[in-house]
């Protein structure tokens, strides 16, 4: 093969080798952004497994009739950019000032943290705006990274089964995706903290269950061998608009802020490995109003991530007989907001919040998440 490179020629004996982009090779960070629009240096290691944040790009055809049956072309209109992530759930460590952790997208898509009594309360605002940078190197860049920016968290699912880990599923909604290495590149994401962190493991967690008639206690864990639970902000849809700055949007193929429209709606849906009450079918019939709590331990290290619902309602019980073994039963339930006959409080303060969901954790962080 001949080269031509300004006026040289280069002989080589072989093709050009490229790199090519492995999974194994793949690291992934994010940090919280202060302004929208505007990228940062990334801090936290994501321990992902997948990713498919995309250009998800809109065309418009050149319809015009010219005498022919062929297209004559296209012009880009929009420039939106969504995807998704999924990652473990380890009990963050810090390295230096970076971490490893899963918390910060859990807490962007829930709105608020605060740090109190050595560990991190997660709720929910109302108005959500916050959002993130989230770069990744693919393993087959020179310098360059992907990047997506000012980045929203439209939905998670955190989700356990037994002998497995937590894991986390993010829906993202982007303001853009570029693939350089402006703001972030390969030796930034390279020198990541590589410890790995203790997994939050089904078998850290204690589940108790009850209705709102006092604090929860022994008497109320109920042996679950699965747990799924799932936030939907619902953002609007990639929207356009011409360009405005009041609203920090300048490019008009870019698409403006996500706002809420519409309630947001947070589920639990648990698995009982065996069916020998009718408590649950109870519960739904009478519309009882339930108070829940998932605290995790790690056992050696007594790091904490603890899950509470001050305000369940059954919407479903199902025990299906699938054959001749044991018949197993599962429930979801619609998490509402806190009511005055809830008892339950973050599990290391007495304080309580009005949202439908809280997330405590107690780990390596020392400060809040965002």
């Amino acid at each position: 093969m001949v080269l031509i490179c300004h006026g040289i020629i280069i002989k080589t004996t072989g093709g050009i080798k490229m790199p090519v982009g492995i999974g194994t090779k793949t690291i992934m960070g994010a940090k919280k952004e202060t302004t929208f629009r505007t990228r940062v240096a990334v801090t936290e290691k994501l321990p992902i497994y997948s990713e498919g944040i995309e250009f998800d790009f809109t065309d418009v055809m050149h319809e015009y009739l010219y005498g022919g049956a062929g297209s004559q072309g296209s012009t880009r209109v929009m420039e939106s950019v969504t995807g998704s992530v999924e990652m473990t759930v380890p009990y963050t460590v810090k390295s230096g000032s970076n971490f490893v952790s899963a918390s910060l997208p859990i807490a962007l898509g829930m709105g608020a943290s605060a740090f109190a009594n050595g560990g991190n309360q997660i709720t929910f605002t109302d108005d959500l705006n916050v959002f993130g940078t989230f770069a990744w190197d693919k393993g087959h860049h020179a310098s360059s990274v992907w990047q997506a920016d000012s980045c929203y968290v439209n939905s998670f699912t955190l989700a356990c089964s037994a002998g497995e880990a937590m894991t986390l599923s993010c829906d993202l909604v982007a303001y853009n995706l570029a693939i350089d290495g402006t703001t972030n590149n390969v030796s930034g994401l390279a020198a990541l903290p590589t410890d790995a962190g203790d997994l939050v493991l089904f078998s850290d967690f204690d589940f108790r269950i009850g209705d709102q008639a006092g604090a929860l206690g022994s008497s109320d864990s109920i042996g679950i061998n699965s747990f799924s639970i799932t936030v939907n902000n619902n953002l609007t849809d990639s929207e356009q608009s011409t360009p405005d700055n009041a609203s920090s949007h300048t490019d008009s193929k870019k698409t403006i802020q996500p706002v809420r429209n519409g309630f947001r709606e947070v589920t639990l849906e648990i698995g009982l490995p065996r069916y020998s009450s009718d408590t649950f079918v109870d519960f739904l019939n009478n519309q009882t109003n339930l108070q829940a709590t998932l605290l995790g331990t790690q056992p050696s290290s007594s790091e904490e991530f603890d899950i509470i619902f001050p305000n369940l309602k059954v919407e479903s019980v199902s025990a299906p007989v699938g054959g001749s073994g044991a018949i197993a039963q599962s429930v979801t339930m619609r998490a509402l907001v806190r009511n005055s006959a809830s008892d339950v409080t973050f599990a290391d303060a007495s304080s309580t919040d009005a949202g439908e969901m809280w997330i405590e954790t107690d780990d390596g962080r020392t400060a809040s998440i965002l």
